[in-house]
């Protein structure tokens, strides 16, 4: 059983607002397409998400300007999953999109229609997305949040992260060229800053890949999505990326 994220950074262009790579998508996909364990799939938001959630106050107070932030952030967030259902439509998968901003009751998200699609035999889609937190504010739950309760409720086999770099490096490869790609880790590198990003960067991710662990029976690993058949090395001598155990 695996469930995996598709990285807003890899399925978009972050700094353009609402710009998809459909090729990149499709390249993901057409890897999956060919494993009969995925069980779940969950998508970030790139440009599609932190670029207007930023610029409307997203997470934060309901004001007039938030709520209408809110409204975009969600159809652009639709808009996006719409292309990497209709990817996996295309490939032979069996795709239901279920936004996690539906499954807010009561203080807390209840994921039982997704159970219920596993079940049924179908690939549940849910992505980073806004909610409403409480009568008086907005927040906004990641990708990575999901994949974690996702790695609770499950208990899957490997948990795979699909990002723009090889793996988790103990400092930022783009901007440090003697960076160091960590294999397998235990412990918490310092990370940089990563701009225009709601959710918390590398950092956020970290953490979410640290929470899962324990939940998470082979490993959960961070893999270059723009080589999405690394996928395949997994367990290999070959294989590039980082590895959580």
């Amino acid at each position: 059983m695996i469930i995996l994220k598709m990285g807003g950074s890899v399925i978009t262009d972050k700094s353009t607002y609402r710009t998809a790579k459909p090729d990149a998508i499709r390249k993901i996909v057409g890897v999956l397409s060919g494993l009969n364990d995925i069980v779940c799939i969950v998508h970030g938001g790139g440009s599609f998400g932190h670029i207007k959630a930023r610029e409307y106050g997203l997470p934060g107070p309901k004001t007039e300007m938030s709520s209408m932030g809110y409204s975009i952030v969600h159809r652009d967030m639709e808009e996006l999953d719409l292309m990497v259902i209709n990817s996996m439509i295309e490939l032979g998968m069996r795709p239901v999109s279920v936004p996690v901003s539906s499954l807010r009751y009561e203080g807390r998200f209840d994921y039982t229609p997704i159970l219920r699609y596993i079940d049924a035999g179908f690939v549940p889609v849910s992505y980073g997305d806004v909610y409403i937190k409480d009568e008086h504010s907005y927040g906004i739950y990641s990708g990575d949040d999901i994949m974690a309760d996702m790695a609770e409720l499950l208990r899957p086999d490997m948990a795979i992260f699909l990002t723009d770099v090889d793996g988790i490096y103990d400092r930022d490869p783009k901007r440090n060229r003697d960076a160091v790609l960590l294999r397998e880790i235990s412990t918490s590198p310092e990370f940089d800053q990563v701009q225009n990003d709601v959710t918390g960067g590398i950092g956020k991710k970290f953490e979410s890949m640290m929470r899962m662990k324990k939940n998470v029976k082979r490993g959960v690993y961070l893999i270059n999505g723009n080589h999405p058949e690394r996928i395949r090395d997994i367990g290999s001598g070959s294989f590039i990326g980082t590895v959580i155990r």
